[in-house]
């Protein structure tokens, strides 16, 4: 039986810069970890958004089959085990990503007239 991924610092940082990816790929607030990238309303253009920032971010590209195949979370788990950056590396880009997140959705909240919840 396989083991589940140990969550460490470093995991929680990659889980944050994963999530801030999808939220800016899919620009929405809120996602269900469990739920996959189609299920969240994920098309070919926020899939080749979300690929080109996670691979950015986390030195690691995402192959486009587990983008359409696996949860959020499973998703999180993988680039927890092939991500190589170090700790700082990862506060740092998270930390950068939090602005950018900001801004993005703040401004497609008021370009949509949609809810931060929906």
């Amino acid at each position: 039986m396989e083991e589940k991924h140990k969550t460490t610092i470093k995991g929680r940082f990659v889980s944050l810069i994963v999530g801030q990816g999808f939220r800016l790929s899919l620009k929405r607030f809120t996602l269900k970890r469990t739920s996959t990238f189609i299920d969240e309303g994920g098309d070919s253009l926020a899939a080749v958004e979300l690929i080109n920032i996670l691979s950015n971010d986390l030195n690691v590209e995402l192959p486009i089959e587990r983008l359409a195949s696996e949860s959020i979370e499973e998703i999180t788990e993988w680039f927890q085990q092939y991500s190589n950056l170090s700790l700082i590396t990862l506060m740092l880009t998270a930390s950068k990503n939090v602005g950018v997140e900001f801004a993005e959705l703040a401004t497609f909240k008021r370009s949509s007239g949609s809810r931060a919840d929906e």
